[in-house]
């Protein structure tokens, strides 16, 4: 049995860097880790494809995982990166407002806070809209 598993808990951010594949040309995936916390860490995957001889970029995405007990029933704690270069450090530093702005985002959430009255109005003003007029039904 694995002393963990490693499950992702979000998409974080998807980058279409070309709108269409061909089904015709090679594909390759790279990816690393960005950025880790006590039982958290940042995967950077990104996708390229073969056209005119050279690899172009056609999608980056960030995915957020998270480190399981062996059991399910808990969190594991994952090994702290080793940062041996510039690129490497700001890429973590990238990772760290990553997840600050993940927390901020967090800590607006409906089941949270309430909605504010400016948010309530929008809300109101979309549902008279989708109202008929003249029946004031759908």
């Amino acid at each position: 049995m694995s002393p963990l598993s490693i499950v992702t808990a979000l998409v974080d951010r998807i980058d279409m860097c070309k709108k269409s594949l061909s089904p015709e040309q090679d594909i390759k995936f790279s990816g690393h880790v960005s950025w880790v916390g006590k039982t958290s860490m940042e995967v950077r995957m990104h996708m390229f494809q073969l056209h005119d001889n050279e690899f172009s970029p056609v999608l980056d995405v960030t995915f957020v995982m998270v480190s399981r007990d062996s059991e399910n029933k808990g969190r594991a704690f994952v090994n702290p990166l080793t940062l041996e270069s510039p690129e490497e450090e700001e890429l973590f530093r990238q990772g760290e407002l990553n997840k600050g702005r993940r927390v901020a985002f967090s800590s607006m959430s409906l089941l949270k806070m309430a909605p504010t009255a400016e948010e309530m109005t929008t809300i109101h003003e979309m549902f008279l809209n989708m109202l008929d007029p003249k029946t004031i039904s759908f």
